[in-house]
């Protein structure tokens, strides 16, 4: 069975990814799981509302992908990107 801690990260997972799991308890609720079949879904995998091996690899492989692009626009607003009044 998973600990608090794991369910607390595997919120703070789905969250940054765009999944809404309700707020970060450790508690695996009925938000928690609509969240990981929504993860699923749009992963293209089993949707069975667990976190399994496969559910796992896709969420990590995902949350590469939006540090990716969050280091991306982290550069931008930071000084490397122009204003969004020069483009108006």
């Amino acid at each position: 069975m998973a600990s608090q801690d794991d369910i607390k990260a595997l919120q703070e997972a789905l969250d940054i990814c765009g999944f809404a799991p309700g707020g970060h308890d450790g508690k695996m609720g009925p938000n928690t799981r609509s969240a990981i079949r929504e993860f699923q879904k749009k992963a293209g995998i089993d949707v069975d509302g667990s976190v399994g091996p496969q559910t796992r690899q896709a969420l990590s492989k995902h949350l590469s992908e939006v540090s990716v692009r969050a280091q991306h626009l982290a550069g931008f607003f930071s000084g490397g990107g122009r204003s969004l009044e020069d483009d108006l």
